[in-house]
């Protein structure tokens, strides 16, 4: 009967630790507001003190627009390289066609960039603009996976002009779950943004995921020479200069909460000073 219970134990482990491993690479949509309240602020001071993540962080990505130097001031010719470049495409006409494919490849690179599309929240961010009591401090959204604890990393935002900032992580165990740790103040900078690396190693997983697979198209490209390319960016520029002597010691409004969450759901962080509001959505 032992050998029985342990069986089962096993069994249910491995079975939880698969369906974590392959729900890595699952999308979702995060939706965020976060508001000042401007009626009511509390008459008392917070002595408490924030204690921030000093682990490797990772950064919302600029949207860049990139040129290719090497086309710059060349005459577009009839005989383009572009008209060679999908000439030998091979069908694997062994697919099943009957087969149903609802699985979206997901794709790292589009991961963690800005938005200001609002669906969840549209009506409550309408709300809050309109409304005397409350100041949007911002709203947008993104997409991005929900790892295991391990391996998941803190998004780190912070905006010197509206005077906010925040650590956001998702992660999920046997359940997804929420760490925020968002204030209103600034404080010096010193974790190592790692956002390139966690790109690349799920790029890497669904590279490899799909070499075992059944290929279904085959290509054989005519690629041009080896681009070289310029960047402009088209971002305004931020007033954010950082006044020396302002420590991360002095950030002492904050909301500081970890729970569980699950899928199509709306959170609300308060606090008496501000608060943020954030849903998450599977794609």
């Amino acid at each position: 009967m032992k050998l029985f219970s342990y069986l089962v134990i096993f069994l249910f482990l491995i079975s939880t630790g698969l369906s974590a491993e392959s729900s890595d690479l699952n999308q979702y949509k995060i939706e965020l507001i976060i508001f000042k309240h401007l009626d009511n602020q509390p008459k008392e001071s917070f002595k408490e003190v924030i204690e921030l993540p000093s682990e490797n962080i990772i950064k919302f990505f600029d949207e860049k627009i990139y040129i290719n130097k090497n086309i710059i001031n060349k005459p577009i010719k009839k005989d383009f390289w572009y008209s060679g470049f999908l000439s030998n495409i091979t069908l694997n006409k062994n697919r099943d066609a009957d087969k149903e494919e609802s699985y979206i490849l997901p794709n790292p690179g589009l991961w963690f960039r800005k938005n200001s599309n609002l669906e969840t929240l549209k009506k409550i961010n309408r709300k809050l603009q309109i409304a005397e009591s409350y100041e949007v401090l911002d709203s947008y959204s993104w997409i991005q996976n929900i790892p295991i604890s391990s391996e998941s990393i803190f998004l780190f935002e912070e905006n010197i002009d509206k005077n906010y900032g925040y650590y956001l992580k998702f992660y999920r165990n046997r359940f997804m779950h929420v760490d925020l740790k968002a204030y209103l103040g600034y404080q010096k900078i010193n974790n190592k943004n790692d956002d390139l690396k966690y790109i690349d190693s799920y790029e890497e997983r669904i590279i490899n995921k799909d070499r075992e697979e059944n290929e279904l198209i085959k290509l054989n490209l005519n690629l041009n020479k080896k681009n070289n390319y310029l960047i402009l960016n088209t971002a305004p520029k931020s007033l954010d200069i950082r006044p020396e002597g302002k420590s991360e010691e002095e950030i002492n409004i904050f909301i500081e909460e970890e729970k569980r969450i699950f899928d199509n759901e709306i959170h609300y962080f308060d606090h008496p000073s501000f608060g943020v509001i954030i849903s998450i959505k599977e794609v």
